[in-house]
C-alpha cells in the first residue's frame, strides 16, 4: 500500500503545482495576448476598410449565433459621407474553420478581405493567406530585405475586391489570379480557385457570401431596434 500511496501523492502534488503555475502564467500573459489581438484586429480593419473611420465593434445575434461587425464612415470630396462595413466570418475548410475579415461598401461590393486564421495544408490550402515572398535566393542567404515592389497581399485574397457579396460568388479554375483576369472574373462575379485546394477556396467564398447575408440581417435588426426607440 505504501508503495502505491507515495507515488500517487507525489504525482498529485506535481499536478497541483503545475495547474497553479499554469493558471498564474495565463493571468500574467492574458493582458499581452488581448493587446496583441486588438492590434491584429485594428490592422485587419485598416486593411479591409482603408480610409474609413471605423466605429466600435457591434455584436448581434443572427439566426441564434453571435455575429460581429463594424461600421466605417468616409468623408467624400463633395462633403457627403459614405459608409462601409467590416465583419468576421468563417466556414469549415479542409483542416478546420477558415476565418476571414471582410469589408463591403453600402451596396455589398467587397472592398477587401483578409484571412485571419487557417490551418490548411501547407503549399495548398495555406496559399489563401500567403503573399509573394519577394525574396530572392541570394537575399535569403545574405539576409537582405524583400525585393522592391513585392506585393504583400495574397493573390487569392486580392481577387475578391469588386465582387458583389449580395450575389452568388462563383468559383472557377483560372490558375493564380493576374490583373488581366480582373474584368473577366468580375463580370462573372467569380474568383479563381487555389490549385489542389478546392475545399479551402470554397470555404472562403462561402464565408464571404454567408457573412454578408448575416450582416444584412444584423443591420435590419439594428434599424428595427432604432425605429422602436429601444
Amino acid at each position: 500500500m505504501k508503495n502505491i500511496l507515495q507515488p500517487t501523492l507525489i504525482l498529485a502534488a506535481v499536478a497541483l503545482v503545475c495547474a497553479v503555475a499554469l493558471s498564474q502564467v495565463q493571468k500574467l500573459t492574458a493582458p499581452y495576448l488581448e493587446a496583441q489581438k486588438k492590434r491584429k484586429e485594428a490592422a485587419s480593419l485598416a486593411m479591409v476598410l482603408p480610409g474609413y473611420e471605423v466605429g466600435p465593434q457591434v455584436r448581434a445575434d443572427v439566426d441564434g449565433k453571435p455575429f460581429e461587425y463594424w461600421e466605417g464612415v468616409k468623408k467624400q470630396g463633395d462633403g457627403t459621407e459614405s459608409k462601409a462595413y467590416a465583419f468576421k466570418t468563417s466556414f469549415p475548410g479542409y483542416a478546420g474553420p477558415v476565418e476571414s475579415m471582410v469589408g463591403v461598401d453600402e451596396k455589398g461590393i467587397v472592398i477587401a478581405i483578409t484571412v485571419l486564421q487557417q490551418n490548411e495544408t501547407p503549399g495548398l490550402g495555406s496559399v489563401c493567406a500567403e503573399a509573394e515572398s519577394g525574396q530572392t535566393l541570394w537575399g535569403a542567404l545574405t539576409g537582405s530585405s524583400r525585393k522592391e515592389g513585392a506585393d504583400t497581399v495574397p493573390w487569392f485574397q486580392k481577387q475578391f475586391s469588386g465582387i458583389d457579396a449580395g450575389r452568388e460568388i462563383r468559383l472557377v479554375k483560372k490558375g493564380p489570379w493576374r490583373p488581366e483576369l480582373r474584368d473577366e472574373l468580375l463580370q462573372e462575379n467569380a474568383v479563381s480557385s487555389l490549385t489542389g485546394a478546392t475545399i479551402t477556396s470554397t470555404a472562403v467564398v462561402r464565408s464571404v457570401r454567408d457573412g454578408f447575408l448575416r450582416l444584412v440581417k444584423a443591420r435590419e435588426q439594428a434599424e428595427a431596434t432604432r425605429g422602436t426607440g429601444q
